[in-house]
């Protein structure tokens, strides 16, 4: 914790908290200390006695050793002002550090050159890059010596923001001390964050050009003027000795140190609302924030129209035979890019039924290509409307549908786009979750009164203004309100949701949807028709809204990312005359009983399932060999962890995850990477029903999965 002039104190991790309520933060910093006896002074009296938070010191000057004294016994805010070049009015002061060793940097008398000489030699190749780094790592090495605790690295007449060359070698520097770097050229920005350091929000450097007796009036418009966020104002007051007066414009400086010292404006920030903070405060929360694993947020969206121009099949029912006739609502892809300056991850989800690993491998190779992500770093889910196209996966031959390249390329291809517009638009942003519960909206259809999963999680990502750009929101229910007789395309309920969302948050706002593990969860519905999907679709929305409203958001996030290959065993399939015997069987049961019994129904459904299999065992075998090997991803954001499912996985699984988790928010995300259909608990199994006999897995598969995500969850992206 820093300590401000006047006994006030203020902790650095009031900091965020502060910028994002839109309070001005000043950094007073003064520069030049050690150019001479009269800089010396006059920057030490506005430090002690004026407005000057932090002072910059020179270590190559004539009165350097002196000015590194009262600083250290002062207990200075000081950051070391790297110097490149001398300063010359009647006479010459400045010179390297290590004297000869640097022959590319002097002149014929061992000075540095002038600033002009020194751009000159630089444009033209005639400066040694390397002697350049030998000497400010001196100069920062010689005010360590000096005893000297560092807040930060600047660089005398801003060589640091003229040169990405010497920027390369400060940020080298400030990474290794864990120091702050004044802010340097605006496109150099996201350098400095994807290396951890930290900077200001804005800088004022041109005061020192402004004459003498326009100081006051100008300083006051700035004050006025002052954004929000932290902002350094450079000075360079001076007490106007001889020696002063050789080397610079010392009137300006004069002018300066009585700005400093006039009381009056102490008032003046008071009355703006300014509150002055020092570089001592941005190192601090930069090394606390290096020692949490967090980096700045940088977050992009995007939203690309999916709907194919041409008729498809339609996934979702097995009796539905007829192509689309067009839209109800068009079907997008959503991505949400995510940045903490040193990992990233991209989730994108997209309103078909199913991806499946090769259409998902295609899309992120396109996406790696052209950004250097990798396939851990990538999750594509589908949001499992059962009005959209079909023909798109390999699964699809399975469920008696035809194979449709066409469909294929197209969904990639605007997969991809999608993904790409999201990461190129990333810019400086907040994050932060929630969840609440959300009433009766889904049932149990596998069993009368069994478990749901009510919980909805929702992640927003808001920009520096406090606007949101992107959510991802997470529910547990089948999309099922439109039936088999729809012949138009749409993202049913959860789009819905979402295009809702977006027309209340902004134009800038892109919402996603992940279902859950919703294998035997369906969503509450009234009647099947357009208007029901847009009424719980309303629904839906409303408490992603009240959610998102009570999330708290932040700029410091750690994100890990972790995919891993899952072998699944298929289960046992009994011959197609077995299988067959089965069924009757039971439907010769079901009529002696009457028609009445529940639990013969079930039965009668898995055998039924199984029998469909059965038929179908030896060009199953064949396409997938002996075993099913898919993948499971894991990606975390902050204590968030979002859990990627290839499955149709009943809701026993996923509150198992939620409830071992605990107290770590859970994000499970089904129909994600890839899809293996059904997989159903060992009592389901036993039961019977559409999902037992639609499965390819044992009953062991969730099991597998549940253990596999854990194993994940601890071993590879909880400590990242």
């Amino acid at each position: 914790m820093c300590r401000i002039k006047g006994g006030n104190r203020f902790d650095f991790r009031q900091i965020e908290y502060l910028v994002k309520s839109g309070k001005r933060l000043l950094v007073l910093n003064a520069d030049d200390m050690g150019m001479s006896t009269g800089v010396t002074d006059g920057i030490a009296r506005t430090y002690e006695e004026g407005l000057v938070t932090d002072i910059s010191l020179i270590v190559s000057m004539p009165d350097s050793e002196r000015a590194a004294r009262i600083a250290r016994e002062g207990g200075y805010s000081v950051g070391v002002h790297l110097d490149l070049t001398r300063q010359k009015r009647d006479r010459k002061v400045g010179r390297p550090l290590m004297g000869g060793e640097v022959p590319s940097l002097i002149d014929e008398e061992g000075f540095f050159h002038g600033s002009g000489e020194f751009r000159k030699r630089m444009l033209a190749g005639k400066v040694n890059l390397e002697e350049i780094r030998s000497e400010i790592r001196s100069q920062v090495q010689r005010a360590l010596d000096w005893g000297l605790e560092l807040t930060h690295i600047d660089s005398n007449e801003g060589m640091h923001n003229y040169y990405p060359e010497i920027l390369r070698m400060v940020v080298e520097i400030a990474k290794e001390k864990d120091l702050p770097v004044r802010w340097p050229n605006p496109v150099h920005l996201d350098w400095l964050r994807r290396e951890g350091i930290l900077t200001t929000d804005h800088l004022n450097y041109n005061f020192y050009e402004v004459p003498p007796e326009d100081k006051r009036g100008t300083f006051l418009r700035l004050l006025g003027e002052l954004e929000p966020g932290i902002t350094e104002f450079i000075f360079h007051p001076a007490n106007p000795d001889e020696e002063t007066r050789s080397l610079t414009a010392w009137d300006r400086r004069e002018a300066e140190l009585e700005l400093l010292l006039d009381g009056s404006f102490q008032d003046t920030m008071r009355e703006l609302g300014i509150e002055p903070i020092s570089f001592g405060h941005i190192r601090d929360r930069q090394r606390d924030m290096r020692e949490r694993g967090v980096g700045l947020l940088k977050a992009g969206t995007a939203r690309v129209k999916i709907t194919p121009p041409f008729p498809t099949q339609m996934g979702g029912y097995f009796d539905r035979l007829e192509l689309s006739r067009g839209k109800h609502e068009d079907l997008h892809a959503r991505a949400l890019f995510l940045d903490d300056g040193t990992r990233q991850v991209l989730l994108i989800s997209v309103e078909v039924l199913y991806v499946d690993s090769k259409m998902v491998g295609e899309v992120r190779r396109r996406i790696s290509e052209s950004t250097g992500l990798g396939e851990e770093c990538i999750m594509v889910f589908a949001t499992h409307t059962h009005s959209g196209p079909e023909g798109h996966t390999e699964i699809a031959r399975f469920l008696g549908f035809f194979p449709n390249p066409t469909l294929r390329k197209f969904l990639v291809e605007r997969i991809a786009c999608c993904a790409l517009m999201a990461f190129n638009g990333s810019r400086r942003a907040r994050l932060g979750s929630g969840s609440s519960i959300a009433g009766e909206m889904s049932t149990n259809r596998q069993r009368a009164g069994g478990p749901t999963d009510s919980e909805l999680g929702v992640m927003r990502v808001e920009d520096l203004y406090g606007e949101v750009i992107g959510a991802l929101v997470n529910f547990t229910a089948h999309p099922v309100i439109l039936n088999s007789e729809n012949l138009l395309y749409s993202p049913e309920y959860p789009g819905h949701a979402m295009s809702i969302l977006e027309e209340v948050l902004g134009q800038e706002a892109v919402c996603l949807f992940a279902n859950g593990a919703c294998g035997n969860v369906t969503i509450r519905r009234r009647k099947s028709s357009f208007s029901e999907v847009c009424r719980v679709g309303e629904i839906l929305a409303g408490h992603g809204l009240q959610t998102m409203g009570g999330i708290d958001t932040s700029e410091e996030v750690s994100i890990g990312a972790a995919c891993s290959s899952m072998p699944l065993n298929f289960r046992g399939l009994p011959t197609l005359v077995d299988a067959r015997r089965e069924v009757e069987e039971l439907r010769s049961e079901i009529a002696k009983s009457g028609g009445g019994d529940a639990n013969l129904a079930k039965k009668l459904k898995k055998a039924m399932g199984t029998m469909a299999l059965a038929e179908k065992s030896s060009y199953i075998r064949s396409f997938l060999g002996d075993d099913l090997t898919t993948q499971l991803q894991v990606l975390r954001v902050n204590d968030d962890f979002l859990l990627g499912v290839p499955a149709e996985l009943f809701v026993e699984y996923g509150l198992r995850l939620k409830k071992e988790l605990e107290p770590r928010r859970t994000f499970l995300i089904g129909y994600c990477n890839d899809i293996v259909g059904y997989v159903v608990t060992p009592e389901a199994s036993e039961e019977g029903g559409y999902e037992a006999g639609s499965t390819l897995l044992d009953d062991q598969a969730g099991t597998r999965i549940v253990d596999g995500l854990m194993s994940m969850v601890d071993t590879r992206t909880a400590d990242e």
